[in-house]
């Protein structure tokens, strides 16, 4: 009977030790992408500047970032949501859109290439994740976004244990 409590409890401490929240998940892809895509001076929005430039709140989205540059070199804008709820989907893409147009509007006047990239920028979503990206090489940071939300990550404490053997 004691080894049936005890298993029973070490399985519970595994589950919920082993879960991820929301926002590790965003900050764990978001260092995944860049890496992978060598994104290089980025600079994240902070959370008054992105419910502002987004027009988006709380009660929509329970964690995001944003990370951008522009520079005369490169164009990268991308950020992911976490939404509420599932219902907030539609409204929370169209805020997307909407940033990535005005976007589009302002680099229209910059140069060119800046607006073809602004005005073709992706929106992907995954479980209750919404991904967007304006860059040259969008379409395989929304590639990394769904292979990273496909497959289960290795929580901290897993990596760990993979990093030490």
């Amino acid at each position: 009977m004691k080894k049936k409590i005890l298993l029973f409890l070490l399985t519970g401490l595994l589950l919920t030790g082993c879960s991820e929240d929301p926002e590790s998940k965003i900050s764990n892809f978001a260092s995944t992408i860049e890496k992978d895509t060598s994104s290089v001076n980025l600079h994240t929005l902070s959370q008054e500047d992105t419910k502002k430039q987004f027009k988006i709140s709380n009660e929509e989205v329970s964690s995001y970032v944003v990370r951008s540059t522009y520079t005369d070199a490169e164009l990268v804008e991308y950020g992911v949501f976490h939404l509420t709820d599932t219902a907030n989907s539609k409204q929370v893409k169209n805020k997307i859109r909407e940033h990535i147009k005005s976007v589009a509007k302002r680099m229209k006047n910059v140069d060119e290439t800046y607006y073809e990239i602004a005005k073709n920028g992706v929106i992907e979503e995954k479980d209750r994740y919404i991904f967007f990206c304006i860059a040259e090489n969008q379409e395989n940071m929304k590639n990394s976004f769904i292979s990273y939300f496909s497959e289960e990550q290795p929580t901290n404490n897993e990596q760990n244990i993979i990093n030490q053997n």
